[in-house]
């Protein structure tokens, strides 16, 4: 079972339609990542979001993992785990005026542009890390830290509190 399955509409009702954010810093494995080198001309999609009117059982949602599975969780001696200082990072930078998906998506930039430096460690020198960002989520999550409102083009915006902070949530 999955530490979130507790929390699903149809086992904790009161929770539903609201978001639910579990994040989870640990190692997932024993492999390294060494990366892999590549020009950065790429083509960038652009999401599509889906509307639904009807709620499903696990909607809502989003699980962050700091690494993949089978892959180590790196950290900083001083500074602590790669994933959570570039997590709280971004939460005093943008944490007011960015979704948590896309403060997900920097945070997921911030991590893979770090490289482990372990050189009395040839297995654990020079690799990569990347965090695993699952969302179920079918509104916006931002929050509002001192009240103030936000001007979305959307149809409907509702407040609502989670843990002592507003949460702006677009439908």
């Amino acid at each position: 079972a999955n530490l979130w399955e507790t929390f699903t509409a149809d086992k904790c009702p009161s929770l539903a339609d609201k978001p639910k954010v579990f994040v989870i810093n640990a190692c997932r494995g024993n492999k390294a990542d060494k990366g892999h080198e590549f020009p950065r001309n790429r083509p960038v999609q652009k999401d599509c979001s889906n509307y639904k009117f009807k709620i499903p059982t696990h909607s809502d949602f989003v699980v962050a993992y700091s690494t993949m599975a089978g892959f180590y969780n790196y950290y900083n001696v001083e500074r602590g785990s790669w994933f959570i200082v570039s997590l709280a990072d971004m939460l005093k930078e943008v944490g007011k005026k960015d979704d948590w998906l896309s403060m997900f998506t920097r945070i997921c930039q911030l991590v893979a542009d770090l490289e482990s430096q372990v050189p009395d460690n040839l297995t654990m020198d020079k690799c990569k890390q990347i965090p695993v960002i699952y969302s179920m989520l079918t509104k916006k999550i931002i929050l509002d830290h001192d009240g103030e409102d936000r001007d979305f083009q959307a149809e409907e915006v509702q407040n609502r509190h989670l843990f002592g902070e507003t949460v702006n949530i677009e439908r």
